[in-house]
């Protein structure tokens, strides 16, 4: 397939609080590590709320630039590389990215703000490509 430019701006919005992946992590018999069962349940919702979008496009193979913003409802202290990589993560599975190594996001720009009223999940992509 030969490259082709998605449009220049693509916008998400997740109503509510994201879940990161890497707390609470479940351990199997066999040592396994897995994800919490929070985790999955935001995950699964927040594939579903960007399935409501319209998206007719393959996974994008580059993004020029991705912008996540959190928008928490309060002060609390919360690390935002856990979050960020939830929120990729959660791309890769609901196939808008092909995957989530710096070939795909050479630019990644993350921040909180607070929402106190009505938390959120805000991803903007600049520039996709699809290969």
């Amino acid at each position: 397939m030969d490259e082709q430019d998605i449009s220049p701006i693509i916008v998400y919005r997740i109503p509510g609080i994201p879940v990161p992946k890497k707390n609470n992590r479940r351990i199997t018999k066999s040592q396994k590590s897995l994800p919490s069962v929070r985790f999955l349940l935001w995950q699964s919702y927040a594939i579903e709320v960007l399935g409501q979008y319209r998206n007719p496009h393959p996974p994008l193979t580059y993004v020029k630039k991705l912008e996540i913003i959190f928008g928490m409802p309060d002060m609390r202290n919360r690390d935002t590389d856990n979050i960020d990589t939830s929120v990729k993560d959660m791309l890769v599975k609901a196939n808008v990215l092909v995957d989530d190594n710096w070939k795909v996001l050479p630019n990644c720009q993350v921040r909180g703000v607070y929402s106190p009223d009505l938390p959120f999940t805000y991803i903007k992509i600049i520039g996709g490509r699809c290969d």
